[in-house]
């Protein structure tokens, strides 16, 4: 009787099986291999943000309506603009339609359009801050903030004791030029303008934190532990700014606003300190230093009397209490406040990156990722589906953290650290064949590409495991030298060389 022969995919699968048992088959070299499926690292924001509604303890929200067009089809609203065809709300709206369907081509003909509408009645009043709000509006949707620059300071050649304008331009100029120092130019002119201005003290707030980043970053980088805490102990924010708007106005978003600093500057302090500890892997605890504890005490007491002064908007204060609750490693009693506090307010992605990180800082890693979902429903982000899924596999809940890192790669399909983490969940299950057989998936070109040094690192994961050691010793002596895995390179070439 003849033997059947196995079709050629299935002696090649089994060959790759084999090829993997056999350099695995020694126990040592199995527990090392393991060891060496290193998940790439997350970076979650913990930068605090503050609008100008929370500087404002008595803002009462406007009754909420719906936006004109929210409910309209675009197919509607391109009937509509048949009729109205120099409406300009009407026709930016169809751009941004365009836009959100990655349809650029009609977004732009819209935006274009947009700009037509405006242009004539720009020349004939070039002193309307109606217009040039029109203006911002339109550029930076259309990703053109140069130019939504350009228009304010059109604008304000024509009307330049406006200090609205100057503050729209201060912060236009904060969020999309790299040096901040005609942002803060312009930002001192609209307080000088009109101090009462509350987007003036956010956009202060904005510069206190790009002045200080730069010192804090390169502090947190010192190798030596010990030196790295001097450093970031010495390290304060510039709060000049808030100090002089409570002399002159005794108002409390000035006051608001040097708290937020203040509270800014400890946060970042506490994390940046704990960045290159194991996290997630054992117990941490935030230790304040004398000075830290001494500001905490006081935003405290400040969010305490707010409290009890019975405002309309007392989410400052939650904010404080919270967050401070969190840095006295007290995630539990945090989230329980938090809970309390009306819902409406409760919608602050700060909070949830916190009360993540402090209940990971405990290996609470089930609440942690409770958290992070209320977070990446917030603001759905390719980082925080990415610290989702490594919080799940933490949890060794595999099926959720796939399922995570698919999301995650929606947001950024060129980020390939969600990518190789799929292919680590495999590795870990020893489900060989299948991080093979992903890795295979990816264009030579990329895999092979030792800038793109994820991708470049699991797929010499992948030769070893193929038995092609030939192919990866050279691999890994080149990522022995400097990078993420140097350690791991170091010791697999040690084991299996």
């Amino acid at each position: 009787m003849k033997k059947k022969l196995l079709p050629i995919f299935a002696f090649l699968l089994l060959s790759n099986i084999l090829s993997a048992q056999t350099i695995l088959k020694k126990k040592k070299h199995k527990v090392c291999f393991l060891k060496q499926i290193t998940i790439p690292s997350a970076q979650p924001s913990f930068l605090i943000s503050f609008d100008k509604k929370i500087l404002q303890p008595n803002y009462t929200p406007p009754s909420s309506k719906q936006e004109k067009w929210q409910k309209t089809s675009l197919t509607d609203l391109l009937i509509q603009h048949e009729k109205e065809a120099i409406n300009f709300e009407l026709t930016l709206e169809i751009a941004n339609r365009y836009s959100s369907q990655k349809d650029f081509t009609n977004a732009y003909i819209h935006y274009e359009e947009s700009y037509a509408i405006l242009k004539p009645l720009l020349k004939q009043y070039p002193d309307s801050f109606e217009l040039a709000e029109k203006m911002d509006r339109l550029y930076t949707s259309a990703n053109q903030e140069t130019k939504a620059i350009d228009s304010w300071q059109d604008y304000l050649d024509y009307v330049p004791q406006d200090g609205i304008a100057w503050t729209k331009l201060a912060a236009l100029k904060l969020r999309y030029e790299s040096s901040i120092e005609s942002a803060k130019q312009a930002n001192e002119k609209a307080y000088l303008l009109d101090n009462t201005n509350v987007a003036t003290y956010v956009n202060a707030i904005v510069i206190a934190i790009r002045e200080f980043i730069p010192s804090i970053v390169a502090a947190s980088q010192l190798e030596n532990k010990a030196e790295k805490e001097k450093a970031l102990a010495a390290l304060y924010m510039d709060t000049n700014f808030f100090d002089r708007a409570i002399k002159d106005t005794q108002s409390s978003p000035a006051q608001l606003g040097k708290d937020a600093c203040l509270l800014i500057q400890v946060t970042l302090k506490s994390a940046l300190v704990k960045q290159d500890e194991n996290i997630g892997t054992v117990k941490i605890k935030l230790n304040l230093d004398p000075s830290q504890k001494q500001i905490i005490r006081q935003l405290r007491n400040n969010a305490h009397i707010l409290l009890e002064q019975k405002v309309s908007n007392p989410l400052f204060a939650h904010k404080v209490l919270t967050l401070t609750d969190i840095l006295l490693n007290n995630p539990d009693q945090a989230a329980q406040k938090w809970s309390e506090i009306d819902s409406p307010q409760q919608q602050d992605i700060d909070i949830y990156n916190w009360l993540t990180l402090g209940h990971l800082l405990n290996l609470n890693y089930n609440k942690a990722a409770i958290f992070k979902q209320k977070a990446a429903q917030l603001s759905p982000s390719y980082e925080d589906f990415f610290s989702l899924a490594r919080l799940y596999i933490y949890e060794k809940n595999y099926p959720a953290a796939v399922a995570t890192l698919d999301k995650a790669l929606i947001y950024n399909p060129n980020d390939y650290r969600a990518f190789v983490t799929k292919v680590a969940i495999y590795f870990q299950q020893e489900q060989w064949q299948k991080g093979i057989d992903l890795m295979n998936t990816i264009l030579p070109s990329l895999a092979n590409n030792e800038q793109k040094q994820h991708l470049y690192y699991y797929q010499t994961l992948s030769l070893l495991l193929q038995d092609k050691l030939s192919e990866a010793r050279p691999r890994l002596e080149q990522l022995q030298k400097d990078g993420n895995y140097t350690k791991e390179a170091t010791t697999l070439l040690q084991k299996f060389y």
